[in-house]
């Protein structure tokens, strides 16, 4: 309740102080309205983030997003990144990715540069977002990740930052599409009706003014998932029952206040109708409900208080309903609270610092009712010592009430020239268990709340070669020790969750 009541005195004051900026266009030899002013970085969301990072980084754009034409978000950060994703049945089934030998529970996930892991199995539900929705993408692999200072992220970072901003007047637009599998043969008859296995449908539309924008977007997906195959006795089957039905919704706006200040709203929702089957080959399913919603509202400020100051201020609610079967329902809230500073005081050196404090309510009757508090202070410095050479320190306090974890990281980055760019990073990684490995109960599975917190270091050296709009070339060599890591396993015929001992990558 105080880091609420602080979240809301600190957006107060900062719409205080906005009546009384009277910006030019430029301050200390810096433009603010050009789009290399060291805080703004491209659409203007997650501002204090660093610009430039230490770490190996990636990111895709709305061009590249629409080239592709990805019928839904795991291919996207297939084909266009290049990620390892792991599919457990066709579109609509779980998916998950792995960045450097970590699965999707140990990689951060954050939407608009909020983190949107489930904390009750610590996955995310990437059919619940329309590609067409989305504006970018940013990967960042590796550890301790200082851009946006989250937790959980051994493996990396995926930042999918929404289609927000808007250049003045209208745009409408639209897709269907059919997807299927080639038809089979099955008791010798060819599988035609498979033709049209899959349909989505994407429409969007927006508005742009000189102060306010808004868009809106829908979509909505049919996947019947029908086709043959052969099982270990060579005898063709058709795949059945496991039939999508989903779709959702998305809405944002923006209020430009001041000469730079925005404070932006958002919202989605999702629902999916599925047909999960109880094995690979089995034609019987489960009905599995999903629904989820997330609201947010943000605070953009490049200056804030003074010249030299910039902040961000988030306040998020995701709420996440599953129904597996008839008697099974999971339900999870969580309010997020976000808070990130910059100052400028010299034209070498950067201070970022900041904190967030999550809330977090499962209610399950395999896990029952629990909460908890977990969160987190910064601060970070960025340094440029030579006009190629940036090296950033960074440390963060994270705690759930019960232990301080200080997590530390160091970085540099040396641009060569321009084409070469050599970076390295040390840094310790950290992760709180889910709900699930402390809380699951059913008949043969009991989780464990005594387990420890998976807790690591690493390090990496990496090498980007570019020769603009020609080639790049991105090579890294990295290496990670992590103990009491979290399994599953089988004890006197009961599985438990352990901190089983120290992994290397």
């Amino acid at each position: 309740m105080k880091s609420a009541c602080l979240f809301f005195v600190l957006f107060s004051a900062a719409l205080i102080t906005l009546g009384a900026q009277n910006p030019g266009t430029e301050y200390d030899g810096i433009d603010f309205s050009s789009d290399e002013f060291p805080v703004v970085e491209g659409d203007g969301f997650t501002i204090v983030g660093s610009i430039d990072t230490t770490q190996q980084m990636e990111i895709i754009d709305r061009e590249t997003i629409e080239k592709i034409h990805a019928p839904d978000l795991p291919a996207l950060l297939e084909e266009a990144l290049g990620l390892g994703v792991i599919r457990y049945g066709p579109y609509g089934n779980q998916a998950g990715v792995n960045i450097r030998g970590f699965d999707i529970k140990r990689v951060a996930i954050l939407v608009d540069g909020i983190p949107v892991n489930s904390t009750v199995s610590g996955g995310f539900d990437f059919y619940s977002i329309d590609p067409l929705s989305i504006e970018r993408i940013e990967v960042i692999y590796g550890g301790s990740d200082t851009k946006y200072n989250v937790s959980g992220a051994l493996g990396g970072i995926i930042n999918i930052i929404t289609d927000k901003k808007n250049d003045p007047g209208w745009r409408l637009g639209g897709n269907l599409s059919n997807t299927s599998y080639i038809p089979g043969e099955q008791n010798g008859t060819t599988q035609w009706q498979d033709l049209t296995d899959s349909q989505n449908i994407s429409l969007f539309g927006a508005y742009g003014a000189e102060r306010y924008s808004l868009n809106l977007s829908v979509f909505g997906n049919r996947a019947g998932n029908h086709f043959t195959y052969q099982d270990y006795y060579d005898i063709t089957r058709r795949k059945e029952g496991n039939e999508i039905l989903d779709g959702g919704a998305s809405v944002s706006s923006i209020w430009n206040i001041g000469d730079l200040s925005k404070i932006i709203a958002s919202g989605s929702f999702y629902y999916g109708d599925k047909n999960i089957p109880t094995s690979g080959y089995a034609t019987n399913y489960v009905k599995q409900k999903n629904m989820a919603s997330r609201e947010n509202l943000m605070l953009d400020m490049p200056r804030a208080f003074h010249d030299n100051f910039s902040t961000e201020i988030a306040l998020s609610h995701n709420w996440k309903n599953l129904q597996y079967g008839i008697l099974s329902e999971h339900t999870e809230h969580d309010l997020t609270i976000i808070n990130r500073w910059a100052w400028y005081p010299a034209e070498q050196f950067t201070l970022r610092f900041g904190g967030d404090y999550r809330l977090i309510t499962i209610d399950s009757p395999n896990t029952g009712l629990h909460y908890a508090n977990r969160g987190g202070l910064y601060i970070t410095s960025e340094f440029l010592p030579a006009k190629r050479l940036l090296l950033i320190a960074s440390i963060k306090g994270m705690t759930d009430g019960r232990y301080i974890i200080p997590v530390p990281k160091f970085g540099l980055s040396w641009a060569i020239n321009d084409r070469l760019t050599l970076k390295n990073n040390y840094y310790r990684s950290f992760k709180f268990p889910d709900f699930d490995d402390m809380y699951w109960e059913e008949s043969g599975f009991k989780g464990n709340p005594d387990l420890k917190n998976e807790d690591g270091w690493g390090a990496d050296l990496g090498m980007e070669f570019s020769i603009k709009d020609l080639l790049t070339i991105n090579s890294t060599v990295y290496g990670e020790w992590t103990e009491d890591s979290i399994h599953w396993s089988n004890i006197s015929g009961t599985w438990r969750p352990e901190n089983y001992g120290t992994a290397v990558f």
